[in-house]
């Protein structure tokens, strides 16, 4: 089973938070999550779950799928979709959505992607990382 990667997070795990006079808990948070990796010739399906118990709130999941595949010796291309069941209170359901799409060369990466967050508007994000 070595395709199958595992996770444990326990996020915002501390002291309180202090802000002038105020002091606040963090958000505190307990993940779980799963990922397989199937690999074929130049090509990879990740899919992955993810389950989320905030100390407070109610619990909510996250699923995500990746396709990569390598378009030459040092060059990838990838597809993300994702989805997250807890979005804003209120919001369209098509708010937990985020697309994006990656190209890596070499060292170098860059990342796109897109989530439409309804009346709040749409985010955009982009990443450029070197790997070393």
């Amino acid at each position: 089973l070595e395709q199958l990667s595992l996770s444990f997070a326990l996020r915002n795990f501390g002291t309180k938070e202090k802000f002038n006079r105020e002091v606040e808990n963090l958000p505190m948070e307990i993940d779980v999550g799963a990922a397989y990796n199937l690999q074929w010739d130049r090509a990879r399906l990740l899919p992955v779950i993810e389950a989320a118990f905030p100390y407070y709130g109610s619990p909510y999941g996250k699923v995500g799928l990746e396709y990569r595949s390598e378009v030459s010796r040092f060059t990838s291309t990838s597809l993300r979709v994702g989805y997250k069941t807890m979005a804003a209170p209120g919001l369209n359901p098509l708010a937990g959505l985020t697309v994006g799409a990656g190209v890596r060369y070499r060292r170098l990466n860059l990342d796109l992607g897109f989530q439409p967050l309804a009346q709040l508007g749409n985010v955009y994000r982009m990443t450029v990382g070197l790997s070393f």
